[in-house]
């Protein structure tokens, strides 16, 4: 989950009971757990927009004994967007979106507008423009409520068209034709 952002997170294992508490390490508040089931509780979390990024150990507290699990729980940053390809959208056409700490779950807007989007791989988000005007519009892209900065995009709906005028006819200057 991103710095900042506040989410729920499903966390298994075995002997959990009513009472229980879990704890993410610093930087990860604990907002609430529930307790679901002998193997499964959800906590409700705030991680600080400051916290380290990194694996975390996820602590189970029952009846006063403790169990740990490392490396079970991430905490990235949140996303940002460095560039567009191609640099100017059409309303209806593709855009690539570049930048960092996008994963599943990540969503975009364009003028306020959610586009569809598609998730290549952390560095790059492929979406489709959603209709809108000509003009500037600013795009976020939005992780678990954490959303980036702002960053302008041009919509630019003009088609090229092609037209081909007829050809003059050529004449031979050598041949008196």
């Amino acid at each position: 989950a991103p710095q900042g952002a506040t989410t729920n997170v499903v966390v298994t294992g075995t002997g959990f009971a009513s009472g229980m508490s879990l704890s993410f390490g610093t930087g990860i508040t604990v907002n609430s757990t529930t307790y679901s089931s002998a193997t499964s509780a959800t906590a409700n979390i705030t991680i600080d927009p400051a916290a380290t990024t990194g694996a975390r150990t996820i602590t189970a507290t029952v009846n006063g004994q403790n169990g740990s699990n490392a490396n079970l729980f991430q905490v990235i940053g949140a996303p940002t967007i460095t560039s567009f390809s191609p640099a100017r959208g059409r309303a209806g056409g593709a855009i690539t979106i570049n930048g960092t700490n996008f994963t599943t779950g990540t969503t975009v807007t364009m003028g306020g507008v959610a586009a569809t989007a598609n998730v290549f791989s952390t560095t790059q988000i492929s979406a489709t423009v959603p209709a809108l005007g000509e003009g500037d519009v600013s795009v976020y892209v939005t992780l678990a409520g954490v959303s980036s900065a702002s960053s302008t995009l041009t919509i630019d709906n003009t088609v090229p068209t092609v037209t081909l005028e007829q050809a003059a006819e050529q004449v031979d200057p050598t041949s008196g034709s």
